[in-house]
């Protein structure tokens, strides 16, 4: 276990590391680069045997007694096909015994997650126990989030991290009741709408929470500002909770090198003018506004699970 600098959570428990490239959000894996700098494994391509499975962590959860919000599988993707069945289910005991700890489990394979989680042989789903899956563009959301939604969960969330294309996840933060409490498309302008809280008369169905972020590195690709605040305000008008985690390399804020301009289709140059939709980004300097969206700190956690939190 590891304290961790991600701002949703608190500790990391990687039983699993390793893994392997499967869609564009991998390009410039953080965990990749940390295990080739280690030399704890080789580069996550196919092919390569790069997943391990570390049975002495196993115990790790158990032995804090205090509380906290764990990352599971941070350096690896916990549904990985190299991750066999038996190995599952006995972290899926430990996430069950220890019930003080809420365990967070992120994902891009998540056509292997609901295999493994419909009618899995251990107990589920789990109330400690949050599912998510990454999606970095629409193409990988209109494949991975209606998978996520077919299969039971605490907490359903999304990460848009990084975050390489506009999204509209509209159809998946719909009321269960009225189907018609949201208009993705309907400017708002902070301070965005106060978050509606899901009661039993008025649940929502589809995902419950939602964490946007640029990438970060000497590769990293930008992320549009309008991109993010789109999402923000589609959150804010479907009562979905949402956690603006950072901006990553680039941002508008930035003050370092040369700008760039960056195109609402995402594609890059260094010439003026601008054209519609255009935005100027720089390099990002250290203590700078990361966590801030539009001049606000965004970071919300679903609301019917902060009394367990």
């Amino acid at each position: 276990m590891n304290k961790t600098a991600i701002s949703w959570a608190e500790q990391t428990w990687n039983p699993v590391t390793g893994c392997t490239k499967v869609s564009p959000g991998c390009a410039h894996c953080y965990a990749e680069g940390i295990m080739l700098r280690f030399k704890r494994g080789p580069a996550f391509l196919p092919g390569n045997d790069s997943v391990f499975l570390h049975p002495d962590r196993l115990d790790q959860p158990g032995r804090m007694r205090d509380p906290a919000i764990i990352f599971t599988c941070s350096m690896s993707d916990i549904f990985h096909e190299a991750v066999p069945m038996d190995f599952l289910a006995d972290m899926f005991a430990v996430m069950e015994a220890c019930h003080q700890h809420q365990f967070l489990l992120l994902t891009k394979r998540a056509d292997r997650m609901r295999e493994v989680l419909t009618n899995p042989p251990w107990r589920w789903p789990l109330p400690n126990v949050w599912l998510g899956v990454s999606a970095e563009n629409q193409r990988m959301a209109d494949l991975r989030i209606p998978l996520l939604l077919d299969v039971d969960a605490t907490i359903h969330y999304v990460s848009a991290e990084p975050l390489l294309r506009s999204l509209d996840l509209a159809r998946w933060m719909v009321c269960r009741v009225c189907g018609e409490c949201k208009d993705a498309h309907t400017p708002v302008a902070p301070p965005w709408p106060t978050l509606t809280t899901a009661t039993d008369d008025h649940p929502f169905t589809g995902i419950d929470w939602l964490i946007v972020g640029g990438e970060s590195g000497v590769k990293a690709r930008p992320m549009h500002p309008a991109w993010a605040a789109d999402l923000g305000i589609q959150a804010s008008l479907a009562g979905v909770a949402f956690w603006f985690k950072q901006w990553g390399t680039w941002a508008p804020w930035g003050d370092r090198g040369r700008p760039i301009i960056v195109t609402d289709e995402g594609r890059r140059r260094t010439k003026f003018p601008l054209g519609q939709g255009d935005t100027v980004l720089t390099r990002t300097r250290k203590g700078g506004p990361q966590e801030e969206l539009m001049g606000l700190k965004r970071q919300e956690w679903p609301p019917y699970q902060r009394s367990l939190l």
